[in-house]
């Protein structure tokens, strides 16, 4: 098998499989190929490390890979291969490395070889394991929810977060602070307590602080809505400042790691108190309190319902447009001004198109699979 030098940023690089495949190749082989790129053992160390710290997917091929070899290290010609077992056993959540010295067949080999590249391998696990450590610890992670889903996840610091309909949220934790950025839709989080760690939300010109706490936090537009379960929370408006640097994987070798910038940072003004059952805007660069806004009214999308008061029915169509595939639009600026009051079940559209119908001011129509609400 001829092997050739891997550039992980290079679109038409090999699957991750097979260059991991190729890593470890290069490894078993007691004897290097002269015309491998890597076949000098300090260049192959360095662009292995290299190209482990690449992304977790990067590790997580490796090890998936490294977890088929030696299972099949030791079966013979003739021995049947339980493929449907192996394919479980590769989806598992977790990845078993057996023993502290792996097990690895050698062909042609005498036995200092074997002995040799047994260290090199359990070398290379340990490797695998500090960097798998590393990336758990301070990797940043991606969420999201497609049109009307709703999911859960326990981030890595043992917070929890809510995530409601088209929403999407990003994360970079490190051991002085845990970011999170709510790049669109709505998000609660409970908050794991821990002093050191502060737990910050950014979303468009908002800045939501809290250190171990419940709160609701919605991205509309220009403008950023919180509602405070539990605790207290600090929210600023922010400036845009210098280029947020978003940290980088740890790398394994010496030489520092390059920093990826991903976001615009805020320069966060004087923050503003808010205590369990009050609710705030972000707008404007400007913090303002939601007076007379109902808590219970705005984690009704927990139970997936939707409660209105004195809302004009484009709000109320485009609310349900969140949830839903089916989209409803509101046309004249008559039937886009209707005031609506009700609760509604955000996942049945059509309860709108029949309240509406009941106006005989407005008129319904279909338009494929969507409707159109205007005025007679």
């Amino acid at each position: 098998m001829t092997l050739r030098k891997v550039d992980p940023q290079n679109p038409d690089s090999p699957p991750l499989g097979i260059q991991a495949g190729q890593w470890l190749l290069r490894f078993e082989d007691a004897e290097s190929d002269p015309d491998d790129p890597y076949s000098d053992p300090a260049v192959r160390n360095e662009g292995f490390l290299d190209w482990l710290a690449t992304s977790p997917q990067h590790v997580q091929a490796f090890l998936e890979v490294y977890e088929t070899y030696q299972r099949l290290a030791g079966v013979g010609r003739q021995t049947r291969i339980n493929i449907a077992e192996l394919l479980h056993k590769k989806h598992a959540e977790v990845v078993r490395i057996y023993g502290t010295e792996p097990r690895v067949v050698v062909k042609n080999a005498a036995h200092s070889s074997r002995r040799r590249l047994l260290g090199i391998a359990a070398g290379m696990v340990a490797v695998v394991a500090a960097v798998l450590f590393a990336v758990n610890l301070f990797a940043s992670r991606v969420y999201m929810t497609a049109v009307g889903e709703q999911r859960t996840w326990k981030l890595d610091d043992g917070s929890t977060v809510y995530l409601n309909t088209d929403s999407r949220i990003e994360t970079a934790f490190s051991e002085q602070q845990r970011d999170v950025r709510l790049v669109q839709g709505e998000a609660l989080f409970v908050v794991a307590h821990n002093a050191n760690r502060p737990f910050v939300v950014r979303s468009g010109h908002a800045e939501v602080q809290a250190v171990g706490t419940q709160f609701n936090v919605r991205a509309r537009g220009e403008a950023t809505d919180i509602a405070v379960v539990e605790g207290v929370v600090q929210v600023s408006a922010t400036d845009i400042a210098e280029p947020y640097v978003q940290p980088a994987l740890p790398t394994v070798s010496a030489r520092p790691a390059a920093h990826a910038t991903t976001d615009i940072a805020k320069r966060p003004r004087t923050p503003v108190r808010f205590t369990a059952g009050q609710e705030a805007r972000v707008e404007r660069g400007q913090v303002t309190e939601r007076a007379g806004s109902r808590l219970s009214d705005t984690l009704s999308w927990r139970e997936r319902r939707l409660i209105f008061h004195d809302t004009s029915l484009a709000d109320v169509a485009s609310e349900f447009n969140r949830y839903n595939r089916v989209k409803i639009r509101v046309e004249t600026s008559a039937a886009q001004e209707k005031r609506l009051t009700g609760i509604f079940d955000a996942d049945r559209p059509q309860s709108l198109i029949l309240y509406s119908a009941q106006d005989d001011s407005l008129d319904i129509e279909p338009e494929g699979s969507n409707w159109v609400i205007r005025s007679r």
